[in-house]
């Protein structure tokens, strides 16, 4: 089992670091890749060079790939621009959301890894990344469920690598469609991968609610997709801690149904506290207010059974 992670463009921002080492923190043993645009790989590793098991790579190596390729060569989203937030977005923000993932494919593919676990780089961890996918599908990539409209990709399990580059086909393709062809398809708003790969029926959810079907996935611990992090510490847009966007997210939408807020510390983490003030573990937190990730960083001892 491994993680990988994932940067392109621009050089690696600053709280990449928060989101390595508390990976090393919680998985002492589990080997990290990232792979970072060659020019940017000095810089990174001077930032990350007191973490053990970790290996920086030039994504360079891994273009060769044709999905990777072809989407590069279709891919609209470069003419969006920059999103205006507190703390400045990249230059093809949302081109480089989805080419990370084809990226990231492109690499496990290659080396036919299995085992692979993904994430954003503004997301914090909390637990043994083995003890979950233990608990996962082990037919299904698992990703976090935000709701009708969204798929978030902030975390992915990936048992098998072939069932990784069928959903990146699958996005690819659709991509074929066009803008204006998947807004008229899918009612959308916006084309995105979050918004468009929610139409792919493959995948499994990992839990975030409390008192949610227990088909979405094994219990002990919630997922965050971005819901919690936003809650607890605001986001990019000015919103202050205590944010819920109840438009696009089903866990903003309960709250005060199924959960009432959270409680964090530095030896125990982040929790989500239930309508009976039950305290449930939150297993990451997918942080949208990037100045205050260092502020969630934990110093508690790992625990295997969450």
């Amino acid at each position: 089992m491994r993680v990988v992670l994932t940067h392109t463009g621009s050089e690696v921002p600053d709280y990449t670091k928060h989101c390595v080492n508390q990976i090393r923190h919680t998985n002492p043993k589990i080997q990290i890749d990232v792979l970072v645009n060659y020019r940017h790989i000095k810089e990174f590793r001077r930032k990350v060079s007191n973490v053990s098991k970790l290996t920086i790579l030039p994504l360079e190596i891994y273009t060769e790939n044709e999905t990777l390729k072809e989407f590069r060569r279709i891919s609209w989203y470069k003419h969006w621009g920059r999103p205006f937030t507190t703390y400045p977005s990249p230059e093809n923000f949302v081109h480089g959301t989805s080419e990370r993932l084809f990226i990231l494919n492109a690499y496990i593919k290659h080396n036919k890894f299995n085992d692979v676990w993904h994430f954003e780089n503004d997301n914090l961890i909390y637990g043994d990344l083995s003890y979950v996918a233990n608990q996962c599908s082990k037919d299904k990539v698992s990703v976090c469920y935000m709701g009708p409209s969204y798929v978030v990709m902030n975390a992915i399990l990936i048992p098998k690598h072939e069932m990784f580059n069928d959903a990146m086909e699958w996005y690819l393709n659709e991509l074929y469609e066009g803008d204006a062809g998947l807004k008229a398809k899918y009612k959308l708003d916006m084309t995105q991968e979050m918004s468009v790969m929610r139409f792919y029926d493959k995948f499994a959810y990992f839990p975030s609610i409390p008192e949610q079907d227990k088909t979405m996935g094994p219990l002990g611990y919630f997922m965050d997709p971005a819901s919690y992090g936003q809650f607890i510490a605001g986001t990019n847009n000015g919103h202050e801690p205590g944010f819920l966007d109840t438009i696009n997210h089903d866990i903003a939408k309960q709250h005060s149904h199924k959960w009432r807020g959270m409680a964090f510390d530095k030896l125990k983490g982040p929790r989500v506290i239930d309508m009976n003030n039950r305290e449930i573990r939150l297993f990451n937190l997918h942080m949208h207010n990037k100045t205050r990730i260092g502020e969630f960083v934990t110093y508690a001892k790992r625990n295997d059974n969450l």
